[in-house]
Order: C-alpha cells, then structure tokens, then sequence
C-alpha cells in the first residue's frame, strides 16, 4: 500500500504538471498514455507491441488523441480521423500483401484497440482545451471513487461484485465508491458552476 500511495503520488505529480502546461505538451504527454494503452491492450492479447500492426495501432491511438486539425490546417477534413482513416487503411492492406499470415480479424482488433483508447483519451485533451477545471472535476471523481471503494469495501465489504473479473471488488465496496463520486461532484459543482456549463446542474448530477 505504502508503494502504491508513493508510485501514485509522483504519476499524480506529473500528469498535474502537464496539466497545468495545457497546450501541445499536455497534448503531447497524453497522446504517449494513448499510446501505452495500447500496449497494454496488445499485452492482454499476447501480441508483440513492437510489431507492424502494434506500432500502427499506437500511432492510430496517437493522432486520435491530439487535435491534428490544429497542426495539420491544410487537411480539408478533421485531420486526427484522416490520419487514422490513413493508418486504418495501411493496417487493412497487410491483408491483401501478406494473406497467408495476416487475416481481416487480425487487422481489425488494432484498429478497434486504437478507436477504443484514442477516443477516450480525446475527451480528456478537448477537456483540457475547455478548461483545466473540467479536467479537475473528472480526476477528483475518480479518485473519490478509488478512494471511496477502497475504504468501504475494506470496511464493509462482504459481496463479491465480479469475481471473475476482479476477485477482490465487493458490492458494498462499489456502492461506497459511488456514493463518494456523487459527494465529491455536489461540492465540486457547488464551488465551481463552470464545470457542468452549458449542461444544468440537475442533468450534470445525473449523467
């Protein structure tokens, strides 16, 4: 626990200084977590990071992270989905040049790896873009959850939530995590009316 709280508090020290950077060093910090996402999911698949389509899927994750469209103007369309359309197309071709070993399936789960982590990565930089309160709001909710769960289901918890998936999480333990988020997202928003704007404060606490 000790390593965990230390570990966490110098990634926390890091990612809140580019945080506060914002721009293309936050942008381009984030698109490298892109990027390691990635790798973990290629890792849960066995499959070689540092291959033909590991290295495309990670740079198909990266140009959905950053706002290409602000570097690449002279694209007549959004330049993030050109490049990955571009990318996308380079990992299908190794169906058509190298057949015997590389299939359909094989091309699709990189580029399904690279939508799935590139998009939600992208919501964090346009946050960033909006404003670094925002950014703030969605990093507080979840550590109050972690933190939340954590403390109930070590106190209280005696239901196993998914076994198969998480052997340790409990239902007590999840409930006490959302119920965390819900508080810490009340006093958030009460401080700062910025963060749940255009959106009203009810559909806000909602969604």
């Amino acid at each position: 626990m000790r390593e965990r709280v230390i570990y966490g508090g110098i990634a926390g020290a890091i990612f809140l200084a580019f945080l506060w950077l914002g721009h293309l060093p936050f942008q381009l910090f984030v698109g490298v977590l892109a990027m390691i996402g990635i790798s973990e999911l290629f890792k849960m698949k066995d499959l070689e990071i540092f291959s033909f389509e590991g290295v495309l899927a990670m740079l198909a994750a990266f140009v959905l992270t950053v706002p290409m469209g602000t570097y690449l103007t002279f694209l007549p369309l959004d330049a993030s989905w050109t490049c990955f359309g571009l990318i996308s197309f380079m990992l299908l071709a190794g169906t058509v040049f190298n057949s015997d070993t590389y299939s359909f399936d094989d091309a699709v789960f990189p580029i399904a790896s690279a939508v799935y982590i590139g998009f939600g990565f992208q919501n964090l930089v346009n946050a960033r873009l909006d404003s670094i309160n925002k950014v703030l709001f969605a990093i507080f909710i979840v550590w109050a959850t972690d933190i939340g769960a954590y403390m109930i289901g070590r106190q209280f918890g005696q239901n196993k939530l998914m076994p198969k998936v998480s052997p340790n999480k409990t239902i007590e333990g999840s409930l006490g995590g959302i119920l965390s988020a819900l508080v810490v997202s009340l006093i958030f928003m009460l401080v700062d009316k910025t963060v749940y704007s255009p959106k009203s404060f009810l559909v806000t606490m909602i969604s």
